[in-house]
């Protein structure tokens, strides 16, 4: 290739802190100008399935699996490199030889990585360095998105001594402030939900994470019943009892939840927020309560 792409990689520690949302807002703003290759990395495939793609291009060679992985809209071309867990990895030169295809003509490349580095990061990284001959990179790291740096610095000392107290914070932001919610073992030791009062939107980690099977995934929960299908197994095995669970739902009865937005899964809107919260506390055993 002989035109000089410049390339920037979005790296973070742990998922949901809005790496894929920065991603995919840069691609679009600077897709107004430049030709941009947007390269989703990431096994979720969350960019993937926002522009319909439901395979990865791994996956096509690796698994001989059919389906779209690439698409043009504008000046902005999306490839998904994986959306389910190859069987093995391809031969470079195989990927190599398709990845140079999708690099055609390109100014500009981002790619979203899954958090931390995985085989899938090194194959690309390598794999763009002979399609181009180039291995500069930008790198972008993005941490917990909500809180400016001086409002946790200013507050981080008073902050710390209420969640470890397990008794929560409001930590201040702007004129309002986000509440921390103590939410031990659901299903971390010392995890927190974080509850905005002004939307009434409670982030809700993983309670309310669901198991999608391949090609179905959805934003919004419509119908409960069947939703509860795909968030049983997860709640049963890796909530680690009954009584975590009710120690949480007391704590959060009288708040004013509108919508529960879950790290994993689909959205509660309104009625499906009680929905919810009334199927997990029917929920008889969970965790060590199955021992």
């Amino acid at each position: 290739m002989t035109n000089r792409i410049v390339k920037f990689s979005l790296f973070s520690i742990k998922g949901g802190v809005g790496k894929s949302t920065i991603a995919y807002f840069l691609a679009k703003k600077l897709s107004e100008k430049y030709k941009v290759l947007l390269v989703d990395r990431d096994y979720t495939n969350t960019i993937g399935r926002i522009f319909g793609l439901k395979t990865g291009l791994i996956n096509v060679i690796a698994d001989k699996v059919e389906g779209k992985y690439l698409v043009q809209e504008g000046n902005l071309r999306v490839l998904t490199l994986v959306s389910i867990l190859p069987t093995k990895l391809p031969n470079v030169k195989e990927f190599v030889e398709m990845y140079s295809k999708a690099l055609k003509d390109i100014e500009v490349v981002i790619t979203d990585n899954p958090p931390g580095m995985d085989e899938i990061t090194a194959l690309e990284t390598e794999g763009y360095h002979l399609a181009t001959g180039d291995s500069s990179c930008n790198a972008i790291f993005v941490t917990t998105p909500g809180l400016a740096l001086d409002i946790t610095l200013s507050r981080l000392s008073d902050t710390c001594e209420s969640l470890l107290n397990s008794v929560g914070a409001k930590i201040p932001f702007g004129k309002s402030y986000i509440e921390a919610v103590p939410a031990h073992f659901l299903h971390s030791p010392g995890n927190f939900h974080f509850y905005d009062p002004i939307s009434k939107v409670y982030f809700s980690g993983d309670m309310g994470a669901a198991i999608f099977p391949k090609d179905k995934w959805y934003l919004i929960v419509e119908n409960f019943e069947e939703h509860v299908k795909l968030m049983e197994g997860f709640h049963r095995r890796y909530i680690p009892s009954k009584a975590a669970i009710e120690k949480w739902l007391n704590r959060i009865q009288g708040m004013d939840i509108r919508i529960i937005a879950p790290q994993h899964g689909s959205i509660f809107m309104e009625k499906d927020v009680k929905n919810f919260l009334d199927w997990l506390r029917s929920l008889d055993k969970v965790g060590l309560d199955l021992l």
